[in-house]
Parts: C-alpha cells; structure tokens; sequence
C-alpha cells in the first residue's frame, strides 16, 4: 500500500484521490489590476487635461475683462474670479461660461463666451455681467468690443 511517500496518484484508504493543490490564478489577478491601472491613468488624465484647459479659458476671461471700464465701475479690482462648471454646462452654447467674479466695489456673474481666434489662441467675444443686486451690465458686445 504506502510505500513511506507522499504519492499523489495514489487513492487514501476510502478509495478517493488524494486532492490535487489548487493554482492560483495570479495570471489573472495580474491582468486585471493591469486593466484597472491603465483605466485609472486614463480617467486622470482626461480630468488633467480638462482642468488645464478650464485654468486656460479663466486665464483669458480675466484678462480681457478685467480692464473694461464697466466692468470696474460695478466690481472695481478683481479679487476672485471661479468657473462654474456646471452652470455653464447648462447652457446649450459650448462657447459661453459662467464665473463669480468679486472685487472691491461688488460681486456678480460674470457671463462670457471665449471663442478660437485664427493664431490657435482664444478670446472674449462678449460678455456680461449679473451684478448682486440683478442688473445686466453689457461689457464686450459681439462685433464692437469693449463698452
């Protein structure tokens, strides 16, 4: 019967096969964290690049803006100037975003569209304001520029 080894062919005394060790799929447990790492890469990338580009457009709305002259006569210096992602989403026009602006005379809603210009670069083609208390102030109508 036993010849003083461990032999795995061999039956036990019940007449069942001694039980074969099981593989763990490690090969498996491997592809998948790979599959799970290159979509997180991916996912966070695209929000990179997404924020980049969103620091980019608020970068040039403050500059075009924050010298005309209505828009200082309602807000004065700009202090603070945040885009809102998703009230700008809402707005069927992909070109047009909304920030919060404040300042040292007031706060509001700053409304701008920002267009490509020929040269790859961007520019403010009109834009309004939604002061605190719900007046509309015009600063850059489309076609004449600064008011």
């Amino acid at each position: 019967m036993s010849s003083g080894y461990y032999d795995p062919e061999q039956a036990d005394p019940y007449g069942n096969p001694y039980p074969q060790p099981r593989r763990k799929p490690y090969l498996l447990y491997g592809l998948l964290a790979g599959i799970v790492l290159c979509g997180a890469c991916c996912v966070l990338s695209c929000v990179f690049l997404a924020f980049f580009g969103f620091n980019l457009i608020t970068d040039q709305v403050r500059q075009d803006v924050s010298n005309v002259p209505a828009f200082r006569a309602e807000i004065g210096e700009l202090r603070k100037i945040d885009l809102k992602i998703v009230k700008s989403g809402n707005d069927n026009d992909g070109d047009t975003w909304l920030f919060d602006v404040a300042g040292d005379k007031g706060s509001g809603e700053l409304w701008a569209r920002v267009e490509d210009t020929p040269g790859g670069g961007q520019k403010v083609t009109e834009a309004w304001l939604r002061t605190s208390s719900g007046a509309r102030v015009d600063l850059i109508e489309k076609e004449k520029g600064p008011r």
